[in-house]
Parts: structure tokens; C-alpha cells; sequence
């Protein structure tokens, strides 16, 4: 990790900044962190860092592992205890356990086929223009660094977190080919309790992420709370559209990736938008995607492209079809009217 970065860190446990670093093993890279720890003096509580990824989760079973797995190879003392092991605990479990082998085949399966590359066209590099350069940018869920590369790319100072450590390896592998002159910063955390500071993040990119947490109106909150006021929130989330069933026939007979739902494997319009007014965000919605992607899969790129665009555009005007798209876009914009309640 690089020790800039402290400057927007807070303990995921108090919420206290200054999180105070020990340096066992320095990156090749000056003012990086390849093992150590940081340590709260707030609440004496210590967070390791192992293999430049900082472990910052408050999730007892999580982090007790995590420390567990470092004590051993440092022969330190794993210390004060987060507490008890509970039921959301065991959910996130579940779900880094999933991506974690998920990890190894997710480039191939869903960012390299041809339907996410069009889809990624359409969202990702279309969200690019939107963000200004040299903006800080929190890519969040950034499994294998889909999102956080191509904003490096373009310039933007990027933050990376997901709940998988195996999908933060390959996106600092990737970066480090990719974009080595302006690496992302990867940090195992939660969404629903994010480790940053209060109003630091010009923007936040969720991709797909809200469909994986187990409350997304917690993971909102957490959004609103370190987006600066004005700041903005894009996203995309499978849609609650009433042609969901013919995707869910078609993936039983085909299926074209692995999945691991949240509480919410389906985000309707209404929904976000409720969830960003809790939140003071103000949510805009689109809906696209009204052909199955394996139908896009038979087509290559560019031609994928076109399909995507203009199956969008013609079906976006008929009323039955009109916002019933098989993935939801989502543009939000942080209001600063009131401070909002983790």
C-alpha cells in the first residue's frame, strides 16, 4: 500500500483517523508498504497488511482470520478481539469464498466475453468522460480491477476495495502490467463499512455491486458518506425487469458465469431511487440490455456494439419494453443537504 494513502483512511472499527503504520517488509516502490500493520490508537485495534493489500474489515470472523494468517508468518500477537462471531459475519463468508475461487476464472468468464465487453463499452469508458482527470475515485467491489484500470488509464487517482483479497491480487497484477506509472490502491474492505474518512471521493464507480451486499441501503450510506458533496455515484445492477425469467431459462440452460446474490439479486428503478434519498443522492436511472447476452456472444465486438446501442434505443420507446432492460444504469449526484447516519 502506499503511505500516502493514510491520509483518507479511518478504522473501520471507530471511525478515528491517523491509523499509525508498521513497516516489516517496504515495496520496491518509494513510500509503499508490502507487510505490516496499522494501528489504531483510538480504539488499539491493528489491521494487517500483507502482500501491499491493507485488511481493513471490521468483521470479526474476517479479520481474525486475516490476523491469524499473518501472526503466523510474523510471530506477532493477534491481540484484542473485534467480538463474537455473527450471522453477517458468516454471510460475507460465504461470499469471499465464492469470489475467492471465482477469482480465477472471471476474467475469462464475464470481463473477456463479448457481451461485458460491449457492456463495459457502454458504461465503464462512457463514465470516463464524466469523471474529470485527476479526480479521486473510489472503484468499489473492483474485483479484478474491470473498472479501476481503465480509470487509472485515464488519468484518475483510483482506490480499489473488495471483500475478496484473491480478486485484489489479480487487479494488482493486472495494474502493475497495465498501468504501472499510476497503480490503483487496493484495500480488502467492506462496502457496507467503508474505512475512509468522511467527503473525500469526487466520484464512486459500483459496478454491480449493490446485488452482492446484504443490506444495499447500508452500502448507500457508506457511499453518501465519504462522497464529497456534488460528488458523483455512477453504477449498474441487474434490473427487477418483468423479462427477467427468459435471462433466468437461458442461463439454466447455458450458463455464462458464476453468481453469489446478495439480499437483493434484483434492483428495481424505484428502489435505488428510494435508497439514494435516504442517503441525500440524488439517482437518475437508465435500463439497457433488452437482448439475452448470449445472443451478443455469437457476435463479435464491434458488431456486439451496434446491436447493444440500437436495441437500447428502440426499445427504450416502446412503453411495454420501457425500462425493463436487463441491467439497470444508475447516475447519482450527492445533495450535502444533511449529514447522513451510518
Amino acid at each position: 500500500m502506499k503511505l500516502s494513502t493514510l491520509s483518507i483512511l479511518a478504522c473501520p472499527n471507530c471511525k478515528a483517523g491517523g491509523l499509525r503504520p508498521k513497516v516489516f517488509v517496504r515495496g520496491e516502490e518509494e513510500g509503499t508498504i508490502k507487510e505490516g500493520t496499522l494501528y489504531c490508537d483510538s480504539c488499539s485495534q491493528w489491521y494487517p497488511v500483507a502482500g501491499f493489500i491493507p485488511v481493513l474489515v471490521n468483521d470479526s470472523s474476517l479479520l481474525n482470520e486475516e490476523k491469524k494468517l499473518f501472526a503466523e508468518r510474523w510471530d506477532v500477537d493477534i491481540g484484542k478481539s473485534v467480538g463474537a462471531v455473527r450471522e453477517l459475519d458468516l454471510f460475507k463468508k460465504r461470499q469471499i469464498e465464492h469470489y475467492n475461487k471465482d477469482a480465477f476464472v472471471y476474467d475469462h468468464l464475464v470481463a473477456g466475453s463479448i457481451f461485458w465487453r460491449a457492456s463495459d463499452w457502454n458504461t465503464i469508458y462512457r463514465w470516463l468522460d464524466f469523471i474529470s482527470k485527476g479526480a479521486l475515485v473510489l472503484d468499489l467491489g473492483c474485483g479484478t480491477g474491470r473498472c479501476s484500470i481503465p480509470l487509472a488509464a485515464s488519468g484518475k487517482t483510483v482506490i480499489g476495495v473488495d471483500i475478496s483479497k484473491e480478486m485484489l491480487k489479480k487487479a494488482i497484477c493486472k495494474s502493475k502490467d497495465s498501468v504501472p506509472a499510476n497503480m490503483p490502491e487496493y484495500i480488502m474492505a467492506d462496502a457496507e463499512n467503508l474505512p475512509f474518512k468522511e467527503a473525500i471521493f469526487d466520484a464512486i464507480i459500483g459496478f454491480g455491486i449493490l446485488h452482492h451486499v446484504s443490506s444495499p441501503e447500508r452500502a448507500m450510506k457508506q457511499v453518501s458518506r465519504v462522497l464529497k458533496n456534488d460528488g458523483k455515484f455512477y453504477a449498474l445492477e441487474n434490473n427487477k425487469s418483468r423479462f427477467r425469467f427468459l435471462f433466468e431459462v437461458l442461463m439454466r440452460l447455458k450458463k455464462l458465469w458464476n453468481e453469489e446474490g446478495g439480499s437483493h439479486p434484483l434492483i428495481s428503478a424505484g428502489e435505488i431511487r428510494e435508497w439514494g434519498l435516504k442517503s441525500d443522492i440524488d439517482i437518475s436511472t437508465e435500463s439497457s440490455t433488452f437482448i439475452p447476452p448470449h445472443l451478443f456472444n455469437l457476435l463479435n465486438v464491434e458488431r456486439a456494439k451496434k446491436l447493444l446501442v440500437n436495441t437500447d434505443k428502440l426499445f427504450e420507446k416502446l412503453p411495454f419494453f420501457h425500462g425493463h432492460g436487463g441491467q439497470l444504469l444508475i447516475f447519482g449526484r450527492k445533495m450535502g443537504q444533511k449529514k447522513t447516519a451510518v
